[in-house]
This record gives C-alpha cells, sequence and structure tokens, in this order.
C-alpha cells in the first residue's frame, strides 16, 4: 500500500471511532460534554447526567399524588427554565427559605445516579422553589412557564392511596 493509501485509510479508521464516540456520548449521556456548562442548576459533572432520564411530580400530604415523566424534551425544558429562574433570581435572596410546609416536589433521576436534581415548593407559596443540591439549597423564582409546567403536572397526577 502507498504512503496516500495508508494516510487515507488512517484517516477513514480515526473518523470511524470520532463518529463512534460520538454516536455513544449521545446515546448514553444526557448532555453533549463540549457543549457543557455547570451551574446552580446542573451542579454535577457532565458525565452524572446519563439517559434516560426521568421528571417525578410528587405532591405531599394525604392523599398522595405522584407523576413520572420520562420525555427527554420535558426534561430538558425543565433543565432550561430551572437554569433560566436561577441565573434571574437575584443572589440576596437565595438563603431565604419560605416559612412554609413543603407542599410539592419535584425531582430529576437517572437510572445510575439516581436523583440528581430536587425542587421543593411550599403551601401557599407558588413563586419560589428551592433547589437541593449536594451541600447546600438555591432558592429560585419560579417563571410563568415553569409555574404552568409544574402546576399542569400536579394537576395530572394520580392519587395514591
Amino acid at each position: 500500500m502507498t504512503r496516500r493509501g495508508c494516510m487515507i485509510v488512517t484517516g477513514a479508521l480515526l473518523a470511524c471511532i470520532a463518529f463512534g464516540t460520538y454516536a455513544y456520548i449521545g446515546h448514553a449521556y444526557f448532555f453533549n460534554p463540549f457543549t457543557f456548562q455547570q451551574d446552580d442548576v446542573t451542579y454535577l459533572p457532565w458525565s452524572w447526567y446519563t439517559s434516560p432520564m426521568q421528571v417525578e411530580y410528587l405532591v405531599h400530604g394525604l392523599p398522595q399524588r405522584f407523576l413520572i415523566v420520562t420525555d427527554e424534551d420535558e426534561v430538558r425544558t425543565l433543565f432550561r427554565l430551572l437554569k433560566e429562574d436561577a441565573a434571574t433570581t437575584p443572589r440576596d435572596s437565595w438563603t431565604n427559605p419560605p416559612d412554609a410546609p413543603q407542599g410539592w416536589g419535584v425531582a430529576i433521576r437517572t437510572e445510575s445516579e439516581g436523583i440528581i436534581l430536587q425542587a421543593d415548593g411550599f403551601v401557599g407559596v407558588d413563586d419560589v422553589v428551592v433547589l437541593s443540591l449536594n451541600d447546600r439549597q438555591v432558592l429560585v423564582h419560579l417563571s410563568d412557564e415553569l409555574r404552568k409546567l409544574v402546576q399542569q403536572r400536579l394537576n395530572q397526577a394520580p392519587i395514591y392511596p
């Protein structure tokens, strides 16, 4: 084989490996490592966000209501809205959670890592949520779009005895 032929074969092999790696990452992980940005909502390394993910909506109290959504688009929308809302929430309000009992919760879970993000809402307070992160809590003011999404899902949650 000529030198040029070896270079073509090597280039094609490297392209196949690169494409295979990219396809595997796109299938196995929720976020692309080249575009992923850690912040107050996605605070873990990109490799913790494995696919598939699900969102769990829970109404606390009796009767308990619970809904699981596995739609990837909804998980992405929830992450996007939480990131936008966290970015617009004043930092000085992040340490003052409401003085009210928990009324509902939203958790994002992976099959391999378990719950990677948990948000808790409060009875009588519909404009803030507390994100429970590894070692801290972050208070986030909810946008109308996120509030409507969560309320819609909580209303759809069936009642469990």
